[in-house]
């Protein structure tokens, strides 16, 4: 009541709605017209504590395929890799409300590998990769072989009551696989869990939500073949002798990264005199391997052309085709001279 009668009393709550945490005091003033008693004066005290409902939820964003030439250097803007997850971070949960008056500051968020990534070993994977708020970066990652991590001071703030959605982005390196783990046709797939989040004390905290995930089969490292490659080259070999190892002929992108989507047929003609010339082979897995390579002549700087229908021929590096001498038995060899 604004008015109170003599001998009557009021009842009033005083709410604490805190900006920041911690011990606060202050001093609640009510004019009034008592001759020797305005104002009213009275001391309080509360204690702010953060509310713990902020939550991370998947908003998707994924791309199809991750291009094996999206080698970009640095991600400095949108315009820079590819965009593989998107995520949203809720001040107060799923109804943007909470018990305090506090902006959630997050200093840290560690991605991991979620069930069924196939791109095993992201340090050897990944050239660049970095966090976006818009078309605002916040961080440029630190990639391992199974996490890609962000940190700064702050990282993100996300005012009380809001919610912001953030982008990974990144690039690959030009040759991806040198662990042996990673190849065309495996995918990315992310995951933050509530442990792998660390918010600044001064603000609202997150609640223990479930982990979220990137969709399974998206982001698909894919190798567009665009170029045949001798991977495995002839060497110099005798006449009359099989060549070894066989030679391997694949269709690989620019970096030289296999396509093993290609199956077709891949043919190789010789500058020597090659046995059964031209000598053809149906890729498996994107690669095409040549066995029982024979030469009659011999002579030196040979070289192998290989052909596919579709795309340019290729040559590969010189060899030579040697005599050799054979031994009977009986037969006098000189093996070293001093």
């Amino acid at each position: 009541s604004s008015s109170i009668a003599a001998s009557g009393s009021t009842t009033f709550q005083v709410t604490f709605d805190p900006s920041a945490t911690g011990l606060r005091s202050a001093t609640l003033s009510i004019a009034n017209n008592d001759a020797d008693e305005n104002p009213y004066n009275f001391s309080i005290q509360g204690t702010g504590t953060a509310s713990s409902e902020t939550d991370f939820v998947t908003d998707n964003g994924e791309s199809v395929t991750v291009s094996s030439i999206e080698n970009d250097a640095n991600i400095t803007t949108t315009a820079d890799g590819v965009q593989v997850w998107q995520f949203t971070i809720r001040e107060g949960g799923s109804d943007l409300t909470d018990a305090d008056a506090l902006a959630t500051i997050i200093n840290s968020i560690t991605i991991s590998q979620a069930a069924g990534n196939a791109m095993n070993d992201w340090g050897d994977a990944i050239q660049a990769c970095a966090l976006f708020d818009g078309a605002t970066k916040l961080a440029d990652a630190v990639v391992t072989a199974n996490q890609i991590q962000f940190s700064g001071a702050p990282l993100i703030s996300v005012a009380d009551g809001t919610s912001k959605t953030l982008s990974v982005r990144l690039s690959v390196q030009t040759s991806p696989n040198n662990s042996g783990s990673n190849i065309d046709g495996d995918d990315f797939v992310f995951s933050i869990a509530n442990t792998n989040v660390s918010s600044d004390a001064a603000g609202s905290q997150c609640m223990a939500f479930s982990a979220i995930t990137s969709i399974n089969g998206q982001n698909v490292f894919q190798v567009i073949g665009t170029e045949l490659s001798f991977i495995t080259q002839p060497t110099t070999t005798g006449v009359s002798a099989t060549m070894s190892p066989n030679v391997e002929v694949a269709l690989t992108d620019a970096n030289g990264n296999v396509d093993i989507d290609f199956s077709g047929s891949v043919s190789i003609v010789s500058t020597g005199t090659m046995t059964g010339s031209p000598l053809t082979a149906s890729a498996t897995a994107g690669v095409a391997t040549f066995s029982g390579i024979i030469h009659t002549v011999a002579g030196t700087n040979f070289y192998l052309t290989a052909a596919a229908s579709g795309y340019t021929s290729e040559n590969s590096s010189l060899f030579d085709i040697s005599n050799v001498t054979t031994l009977e038995p009986g037969d006098l060899a000189i093996l070293a001279v001093n």
